[in-house]
């Protein structure tokens, strides 16, 4: 048994006895611990590095990125990249999107259609010729809200929606007059 360089003592009714026996020690620094059946996580990004989760996010994050790079234009993309690998939710965003039947299929139509049917600010810019998205800071979610396919119509307000969740729930982005 290792020996930790901290010492436990325990106190009696008007004492304090050095503890003998092996007992577990705890900083402040928690990460998650478990009663029963049930997991309580105090720190994710830690509990995600202990039990490699984000790992598997990073890579899959990785590999959707360079599947947007080879079929959608985007004429900022390394800005665009990082952003994205710089950010946990983000690259949780990309795995929902590598799942995604459409990703390799999607044209610059297709996106341009999605774009104004829901009055979206996303720019497109034409660079030597080429249709490309342009990334907007300052719209950190827009392009990967876009190509998750966050956007619905309403076929009896005709009214556009973003979904906040795929269960059909969602939040009015602009209306449309039919």
């Amino acid at each position: 048994m290792k020996l930790s360089s901290f010492f436990g003592i325990r106190r009696g009714a008007n004492e304090y006895n050095r503890v003998a026996e092996p007992i577990f020690l705890f900083d402040q620094h928690i990460d998650c611990f478990s009663r029963g059946n049930h997991m309580f996580i105090l720190k994710k990004e830690n509990f995600h590095y202990m039990f490699r989760f984000l790992e598997e996010v990073i890579k899959t994050a990785q590999q959707t990125l360079a599947r947007i790079k080879s079929h959608i234009p985007i004429v900022n993309f390394d800005e665009f990249a990082q952003s994205c690998e710089r950010n946990h939710s983000k690259m949780r965003k990309l795995k929902n999107i590598a799942i995604q039947p459409y990703l390799d299929s999607i044209t610059m139509a297709d996106i341009k259609k999605a774009i104004a049917a829901h009055n979206l600010n996303i720019q497109i810019v034409t660079v030597n010729g080429q249709e490309m998205l342009r990334y907007d800071p300052t719209e950190q979610y827009g392009i990967l809200k876009l190509l998750d396919d966050d956007y619905l119509q309403s076929i009896m307000t005709n009214k556009s929606y973003e979904a906040t969740g795929k269960r059909g729930r969602g939040v009015e982005t602009s209306t449309h007059k039919g």
